[in-house]
C-alpha cells in the first residue's frame, strides 16, 4: 500500500480538478488548509506552488514524499480516531475522494466540523453516481461502475443523503463537476461542448466526480 500511494496522482489532480475548485472558493492563498487522505502529496504540491504556504497533510500513513512543502503532517484512523489538530485550526479542509472509502463517514464529518473555523470549507469530492453513464450501467447490471467489486469503494452518497448527512454541521454552498476529456473527443464530443457552454447544468449529466462544497456552521 506504501508503495502505490506514496508515487499516487489521482485523474481528477492531473486535471487540476482539485486546485480549480478550491481557488474558485477561497482565493485568499494566506488560508490554513489540511488535506485529509493526502497519499502522496500531489495535491499539496500544487498548492504549495499555486502560492498557498499554510498547508497541512493527514492520512492513515506517511505516504507523501519528502519533498512536499508542509507545515504539519498527522496520521490518523478517519472511521474512529480523534484527529491531532486543535479545534477551529482551518479555514479549509479537503477530502478528494475520501469519503467513499471510510466505514463511519459522518466520525470524520463530526471531526472535521471541530476542526474548522466558523464558516470554514469542507470540500469533499466522491465519485458521482447521478451521473449518465452510471445510472446506465446500474440499468443494466444493477451496479455501479465507481462501486466495482476491484476497488474499495463502499460509502454512497446521493444529494439527499449528502443533505441529511451533513445539514446538522453545514450548509452546501456550491457543487463542482469533473469531466474526463474523452467525452468532448469526435464529432458528438464537439456537440457536447456546444451544449454544456448553453446550458452548463449538464456537467452533472457527464461527470466522473462530484465535489460538494460545504461551509461549517
Amino acid at each position: 500500500v506504501r508503495q502505490c500511494l506514496s508515487g499516487y496522482v489521482s485523474n481528477s489532480i492531473k486535471h487540476n480538478f482539485p486546485l480549480q475548485t478550491l481557488t474558485k472558493y477561497w482565493p485568499d492563498k494566506n488560508a490554513a488548509i489540511l488535506d485529509a487522505g493526502a497519499s502522496s502529496g500531489a495535491f499539496l504540491k500544487q498548492l504549495s506552488e499555486a502560492g498557498y504556504k499554510n498547508i497541512y497533510g493527514l492520512d492513515l500513513e506517511k505516504y507523501i514524499s519528502a519533498d512536499v512543502p508542509v507545515k504539519d503532517f498527522k496520521t490518523a484512523d478517519f472511521n474512529t480516531d480523534t484527529i491531532p489538530y486543535a479545534d477551529k485550526s482551518f479555514d479549509i479542509i479537503t477530502a478528494w475522494c475520501v469519503v467513499a472509502h471510510l466505514e463511519n463517514p459522518y466520525h470524520f464529518l463530526r471531526q472535521v466540523h471541530r476542526l474548522l473555523k466558523p464558516g470554514g470549507l469542507l470540500i469533499a469530492s466522491l465519485p458521482d453516481i447521478g451521473s449518465m453513464s452510471e445510472r446506465i450501467t446500474f440499468y443494466r447490471r444493477g451496479e455501479f461502475i465507481a462501486y466495482k467489486p476491484n476497488n474499495d469503494h463502499i460509502t454512497i452518497w446521493t444529494h439527499s443523503l449528502m443533505k441529511k448527512t451533513t445539514e446538522r454541521y453545514f450548509d452546501q454552498i456550491g457543487e463542482e463537476y469533473l469531466l474526463k476529456n474523452k467525452i468532448f473527443k469526435g464529432i458528438m464530443g464537439r456537440v457536447r461542448r456546444w451544449r454544456l457552454w448553453r446550458n452548463p447544468s449538464l456537467a452533472r449529466k457527464w461527470s466522473s466526480k462530484i465535489a460538494y462544497v460545504l461551509k461549517s456552521k
